[in-house]
């Protein structure tokens, strides 16, 4: 690696390439099988270069498991934030019921 950082030129750079390799993505995306090459099989990105209209195939998302678990975690405190100071039933059915659509994009986006 040492050859590398000679060649960079600079160590702000180098250590940047290195903080990118070895950091875990928040997000990857698979490329969709209909775009899939012969020899190398369906490709993972870091960021979503295949298109997204679903005619073209859309390549699939996924967010890191801890990320995905945070998502929860805060849908939940809100809730019980809602719980403990919304008084009136009906909007409070009505929060709920926002909370449980907004829950099931999380649970769609892993």
């Amino acid at each position: 690696m040492s050859d590398v950082k000679y060649i960079l030129g600079s160590r702000k750079v180098y250590d940047r390439m290195e903080e990118m390799l070895m950091s875990d993505h928040e997000r990857i995306w698979l490329q969709h099988p209909d775009d899939a090459d012969q020899y190398q099989g369906r490709l993972w990105c870091e960021d979503k270069v295949w298109p997204d209209e679903p005619e073209e195939g859309e390549p699939t998302e996924y967010v890191r498991a801890d990320l995905h678990a945070a998502a929860l975690a805060e849908i939940e405190r809100l809730r019980g934030i809602l719980a403990e100071t919304v008084p009136d039933p009906e909007y409070r059915r009505m929060q709920d019921r926002e909370i449980e659509r907004l829950r099931e994009q999380v649970k769609r986006k892993p």
